[in-house]
């Protein structure tokens, strides 16, 4: 989590943002996380046929990385 945050400060630009917050956003995010990883990836291996779990865990990624994106502004 910690290092998505960071590549996000450095493509951004905004090196002065890089500093020890990012550890607690990223321990914060990453707790919250925990449960729905999870819970998404119990439900992609074991209800979607095998056919649809290609799908399903490329959804559930680019949801992941919304989040990551995201986590800054809602553990700030």
């Amino acid at each position: 989590m910690a290092r998505h945050l960071l590549f996000i400060k450095l493509f951004s630009g905004e090196l002065s943002a890089i500093g020890f917050n990012l550890l607690e956003i990223a321990f914060w995010s990453f707790l919250v996380n925990i449960p729905i990883s999870f819970i998404a990836n119990y439900i992609i291996q074991n209800r979607f046929k095998v056919k649809w779990r290609f799908v399903g865990s490329a959804i559930f990624s680019a949801l992941m990385a919304i989040y990551y994106a995201l986590s800054e502004t809602l553990f700030s």
